[in-house]
């Protein structure tokens, strides 16, 4: 889990040090495609095991704060608190001995950003929850959360939170995906652009030049001559 957004409210609760801050675990999911057109990804938005900083979230953290969680259950792109970065909702929960387990429908929203996530994730670039909220630890032991949002992110903490494809989209074979303009294409590869054939260049050797010259000049000298003989005659 991320150390940043701490908020250091800190209070003595019978002898121990009771700490809140805001959080971010990290944690994998698996990703369905159903027949309702929706794109799902499921999977452990927060484990009961050891995450990268030595901390670890309680059995029972979850239990008394998730029906305020299921009031707005949105997914936000990289915790980021904008309109524009609701990607999804939560449609299951569940609290197991493992962790906190979800299943999210992904938006259909066809702007520019929620279809850029939802390819991410078909592609397999995006797999990873993150959930934001309060934190209440005896450290290393989070004793309880005030989970606020889930977020799908790119590069997770917690090894035990990442999903992946779901079976029927996996199923298809590469020339399906095509058709449904699904299969991306090369990566960092500009299309090859015919150049027009360029004119013919004419070359003039030196020699050539220097015998234009010459000739130039005799038939200079030569007007001259006729014209100053003609003179003379008048």
């Amino acid at each position: 889990m991320g150390r940043e957004d701490e908020q250091k409210d800190v209070k003595a609760t019978g002898g121990q040090e009771v700490k809140k801050k805001e959080f971010k675990l990290y944690a994998d999911f698996k990703a369905v495609k159903e027949e309702d057109g929706f794109i799902y990804v499921e999977g452990y938005a927060s484990t009961f095991t050891e995450d990268l900083d030595g901390e670890t979230v309680a059995p029972g953290a979850f239990d008394d704060t998730m029906s305020e969680y299921a009031k707005n259950p949105v997914i936000l792109a990289d915790h980021r608190n904008e309109i524009r970065s609701v990607v999804g909702k939560v449609v299951d929960a569940k609290i197991d001995n493992v962790g906190l387990w979800v299943k999210v429908q992904l938006s259909n929203a066809q702007d520019e950003f929620t279809k850029m996530v939802r390819e991410k994730v078909q592609e397999g670039l995006l797999r990873a929850f993150s959930i934001g909220g309060v934190f209440e630890y005896d450290y290393p032991i989070i004793k309880r959360v005030k989970l606020l949002e889930i977020s799908i992110v790119g590069i997770p903490a917690n090894p035990n939170a990442l999903f992946s494809l779901s079976k029927a989209w996996k199923g298809l074979d590469i020339e399906e995906r095509k058709m449904q303009g699904s299969e991306p294409g090369p990566v960092g590869r500009p299309p090859i652009e015919e150049k027009a054939a360029e004119p013919e260049k004419k070359t003039v050797e030196a020699s050539d030049f220097r015998a234009k010259f010459i000739e130039d000049y005799i038939n200079l000298l030569t007007a001259k001559e006729e014209l100053k003989h003609g003179l003379e005659q008048c």
